[in-house]
């Protein structure tokens, strides 16, 4: 008994050891500055699981009739429960760090916020600079709640029911143009909570090209037939097995690749061709346009699925492209290189690919459904040839006066974010030539780094009128 009793003791040492650690470190990180509420609400329960943990070990060692009558596997099995949340509690850290204002860009955070509590109520954020290039979205609530559900329901009664992660690449942080990418993650988050999920991946599966789905099925299983040799017992799958692994492979293929249309579709709505042209950017500096993955569907494929929604009528977002041929002429290259599927020779991704081809028109028409009148459209983009004017003659697009109202109209992210795009596809020269008067010896990214300041410093003001109004 001397010896399970220091073994127990051990364990209760080192978990109260983990815990006193962790309760100084969160306490650290709850004297920081972050630019959203999304930070301090997971410090916050990560402090109270954490004293729970404590609590719930103190109780399971001071109860000695009960310890007396359990074997030394039962008090390791009591212990375990709440040991093994700890890992957890330093995951959860992780999704702290990077969360600073120095560390995002502080500007954007607000105006962000109130687009994504446009068609993401009730959802708390949490920005995260990462030095992974990529952007990223996460609904960590719904994690927390699968690990913590049992042991700690009544620390998430309190809990917000959305925590959204948007994670963004940290050597981009000043790049205010690509940040327009956060529209596809918000985007996911539309997607998931739409409730349309299986109506999308059941418009895809009824197009599946059934005889060429027929036909792969006995194509590949010929081949495995053919290598399998002599009368020894077959090692490879039946026919049958076969039609199985071909079924699952299409519908996991079609279940991811369709959240990411969805997603792309939306960053449409939501942001325009601003999402358009910063994903094509970005996409184009890490992948071919042909790479393909179970998760994703070829850049190829997402940026024609995207096209559709910028010819689409109601959103009219082709008619901008009128007033600037530049833009015009990049669309209409990016529209032609992507008209014909991948060239993936995956006979899964093959047919998957073919269908949504097939069915781009109903299938955008199903996502527009999904965001309806929150849509942004080309109406709603009327200024946007003043504001490239002013951007041009490098003046903060923020707000726009109108003489003969006598009044000023202050822009809103979206219309700012696509005024820096027209300007750097259609107008870059001009501006070019309107910075080189001040700055004689400055290459084009340094160009382009203005460009984003000055983006940056109208959706700060715009900012600042927003607040001041509501005050």
């Amino acid at each position: 008994m001397a010896i399970e009793q220091s073994v127990a003791n051990l364990v209760i040492d080192n978990i109260t050891d983990r815990c006193t650690s962790l309760k100084n470190e969160l306490v650290r990180f709850g004297e920081k500055e972050y630019p959203s509420l999304g930070p301090y609400r997971l410090i916050k329960f990560l402090q109270s699981a954490n004293d729970e943990i404590v609590k719930q070990v103190n109780i399971i060692v001071q109860d000695k009739d009960t310890l007396s009558l359990l074997t030394e596997e039962q008090i390791e099995i009591r212990l375990y429960r709440y040991a093994k949340l700890i890992p957890y509690l330093h995951v959860l850290l992780s999704f702290i760090k990077g969360a600073e204002i120095k560390d995002v860009p502080a500007g954007l955070i607000n105006p962000l916020k109130r687009l994504i509590s446009k068609f993401l109520p009730d959802t708390e954020i949490i920005f995260l600079s990462s030095t992974i290039f990529n952007y990223s979205f996460f609904d960590l609530a719904t994690q927390i709640r699968i690990v913590f559900g049992k042991s700690f329901k009544d620390l998430l009664a309190s809990f917000p029911e959305h925590l959204m992660v948007i994670s963004l690449p940290e050597s981009e942080k000043k790049n205010t143009l690509l940040h327009c990418i956060i529209a596809h993650e918000i985007g996911h988050g539309i997607a998931q909570r739409s409730g349309k999920a299986d109506e999308l991946r059941k418009l895809v599966y009824d197009n599946i090209d059934k005889l060429e789905f027929e036909t792969t099925i006995k194509s590949l299983f010929q081949i495995l037939h053919d290598k399998q040799g002599g009368d020894q017992p077959s090692l490879f799958p039946t026919e049958l097995q076969v039609k199985e692994m071909i079924t699952s492979g299409v519908n996991g293929t079609i279940a991811n690749w369709i959240e990411e249309l969805a997603a792309d579709g939306l960053g449409v709505c939501i942001l325009g061709p601003a999402f358009y042209f910063s994903f094509i950017h970005f996409i184009t500096s890490c992948h071919y346009i042909n790479d393909v993955s179970l998760t994703h569907p070829p850049p190829k494929v997402r940026i024609f699925f995207m096209s559709h929604f910028i010819r689409d009528n109601d959103l009219g977002f082709e008619k901008l492209f009128e007033q600037y041929p530049r833009m015009k002429e990049f669309f209409i290259v990016w529209s032609k290189l992507t008209e014909s599927p991948s060239s993936s020779q995956d006979p899964v991704f093959k047919l998957v690919m073919k269908a949504i081809y097939k069915i781009q028109a109903a299938l955008k028409e199903m996502v527009i459904n999904i965001i309806g009148d929150n849509s942004l459209t080309f109406e709603k983009l009327s200024n946007l040839p003043t504001l490239v004017e002013l951007l041009i003659n490098i003046i903060p697009p923020n707000e726009i006066i109108d003489y003969e109202r006598q009044e000023i109209i202050s822009s809103d992210i979206s219309s700012i974010l696509n005024a820096g795009w027209a300007t750097y596809i259609s107008e870059f020269e001009e501006f070019s030539i309107n910075v080189k008067r001040n700055l004689k010896e400055i290459e084009r990214f340094g160009l382009k780094e203005r460009l984003n300041e000055i983006l940056s410093k109208a959706i700060e003001l715009t900012e600042i009128r927003t607040i001041t109004e509501a005050g």
